[in-house]
């Protein structure tokens, strides 16, 4: 498992502060291992009721369907993530991934600041948000054809290079609904 967020914990443990990370059972051990030569602590939340349909597991793969599906059912985690935040009063603040869009409204509930982290980068969620306003793609007759990225004259893609959600003109359906959530959190960080 390589999350930027375990580099980002240690450097801040670094800097004495103390860092709790709060992580479901699948990912518990390695991020324990991961973090053992620092003091952090680390909090197991299984999920209460796991959809059929999700296999968590640490090969999955997050194709859209299942991304969405993985990403609706953390909700699941919110009631006990809020008791362990509030039973480590007190806390500064609030660092989750931004498909965690429901821990901004945690965060507000308990009267903690959100600090929204994306782990995959700015340069795809830069990419993300041109596609979806500004519709490069949409210049091209196909998905082979190479089109400009407005204000990033040097970067020619195609429709091909993208996931069929960012690659698709008027964007739709639930994984649409994720992204909207998350911004719409983020906005409120």
């Amino acid at each position: 498992m390589a999350t930027p967020l375990l580099p980002l914990s240690r450097i801040l443990s670094d800097y004495h502060i103390f860092v709790t990370i709060i992580t479901t059972p699948t990912n518990y051990s390695t991020i324990k291992t991961t973090v053992q030569n620092h003091p952090i602590s680390v909090i197991n939340i299984p999920f209460p009721n796991t959809p059929p349909s999700i296999q968590v597991t640490k090969t999955q793969t997050c194709i859209a369907s299942s991304f969405y599906a993985f990403v609706n059912s953390t909700q699941q985690l919110q009631p006990r993530f809020e008791e362990v935040v509030w039973s480590l009063h007190p806390v500064s603040c609030i660092i989750s991934d931004g498909f965690l869009f429901w821990t901004q409204d945690s965060a507000e509930k308990l009267g903690i600041p959100r600090l929204v982290f994306y782990g995959m980068n700015i340069f795809s969620m830069t990419m993300y948000n041109i596609m979806g306003q500004l519709k490069p793609h949409a210049t091209v007759d196909s998905d082979d054809e190479a089109f400009v990225v407005p204000d990033v004259h040097r970067i020619k893609l195609t429709g091909n290079d993208f996931d069929p959600l960012l690659s698709e003109i008027d964007r739709i359906g639930p994984s649409l609904e994720i992204v909207v959530r998350a911004q719409k959190a983020m906005v409120r960080t």
